[in-house]
């Protein structure tokens, strides 16, 4: 079989591909391989033409035509991180990469609905691909941090290990794959599900301050921490629609305050004993 290039011929045998587009597109495009000497001396870097309609479709690199939809680059990958993990029996996981390095104060960051949020929009990750950056300045923000010197440091409640939800090599991929978005050295510490270093417990912290600091003492006025929720317990709110009379509304406060719970106070005041 023979096919044609604009003014060249070509001798070899090629492959025909019907393809079809919808209703676009419905054409033979024939696919020849073509190389420098197949021109007799012409340039070899000359774009070529296909028969019919008159596109240009052909290009060349290093002197041999290649076809457009195989001429597509890559999209470039971020590096994987290196690093080495570390386990507390079943209890935690800690991850520490190579180019991380100890530090008086740290800048300390909860996971879930702080630096991540679930692209399925479900409440708890339906597979350890259901992620997506909470915001598109959070790599930004984390490499402030650590150009100015904190240690930044990724504390998160994993019980869905325990729970038999996810593998802790699939945790490992996601978090593999989250830190490849920072480009910085990000420590992690990771409860799988007891109490002793769950959060709101402070043994994450501990044992990162104890164990994995180099010996540095924390500097606790200049660390800090940054989640969404801190173990704190849902806010309840006082409301005079609901309660009626504003007496009700200090019984149900005081109530709560009494339990250690927060309150919230969502009253009018139409007079000054109301207030």
């Amino acid at each position: 079989m023979q096919c044609k290039f604009g003014s060249y011929n070509c001798e070899r045998p090629c492959f025909a591909l019907n393809v079809y587009f919808g209703q676009l597109l419905s054409n033979l495009i024939h696919f020849c391989c073509i190389t420098p000497s197949d021109f007799q001396g012409k340039r070899a870097q000359k774009t070529m033409s296909t028969t019919g309609r008159g596109t240009k479709r052909g290009a060349t690199v290093s002197g041999e035509k290649v076809y457009p939809m195989f001429n597509k680059k890559k999209a470039a990958q971020a590096a994987p991180v290196q690093g080495k993990w570390d386990a507390v029996g079943d209890e935690l996981l800690v991850f520490s990469p190579d180019d991380h390095r100890a530090s008086e104060n740290i800048a300390g960051f909860d996971l879930d609905y702080t630096l991540i949020a679930t692209k399925s929009g479900k409440t708890f990750p339906v597979d350890h691909n259901d992620w997506k950056l909470w915001h598109d300045s959070v790599p930004q923000k984390l490499r402030k941090a650590h150009e100015e010197g904190f240690k930044v440091v990724i504390f998160t409640n994993q019980k869905g290990v325990q729970a038999g939800k996810l593998t802790t090599t699939n945790l490992k991929k996601k978090m593999h794959s989250i830190l490849a978005k920072f480009d910085i050295p990000v420590q992690v510490f990771a409860s799988l599900g007891p109490p002793s270093f769950r959060k709101p417990y402070v043994g994450m912290w501990t044992y990162m301050e104890e164990q994995y600091n180099d010996g540095i003492p924390v500097n606790r006025e200049e660390s800090l921490y940054v989640g969404d929720a801190a173990g704190r317990p849902k806010t309840k709110v006082v409301n005079r629609d609901s309660l009626k009379t504003w007496q009700a509304c200090v019984a149900a406060a005081d109530g709560f305050l009494e339990n250690k719970q927060s309150v919230v106070i969502d009253n009018t005041s139409p007079d000054k004993e109301s207030r």
